[in-house]
């Protein structure tokens, strides 16, 4: 985990708690590198086997692969975490005058 997002993980903790909650956001995060490094490595063995180009060719093929999953996957959880992390627009104010 990256040292800025460190803090984000424990500020809302109580004091007695950091450490668990510490410990269990870099498990988290060792535990989904190496779920993604699995998957990724899956992703890119499965598109080499299926070419029939030389070798090189096959490897750019699924490493090309990889980079799309990535970039998709990145993009959605970026998408996920705006809207989780900006505020809920609160609509009843508008629904009771009728406003828009």
């Amino acid at each position: 985990m990256r040292e800025s997002a460190r803090p984000a993980t424990t500020a809302s903790a109580p004091i007695s708690e950091v450490g668990i909650v510490g410990g269990l956001a870099n498990t988290a995060n060792q535990v989904g590198a190496a779920i993604a490094l699995a998957a990724f490595t899956t992703a890119v063995a499965a598109r080499t086997a299926s070419q029939q180009h030389d070798t090189v060719a096959s490897l750019a093929a699924g490493y090309s692969l990889v980079f799309l999953i990535g970039d998709d996957a990145g993009i959605a959880l970026g998408i996920r975490a705006l809207t989780l992390l900006l505020p809920a627009r609160d609509n009843r104010a508008h629904e009771s005058t009728g406003a828009r």
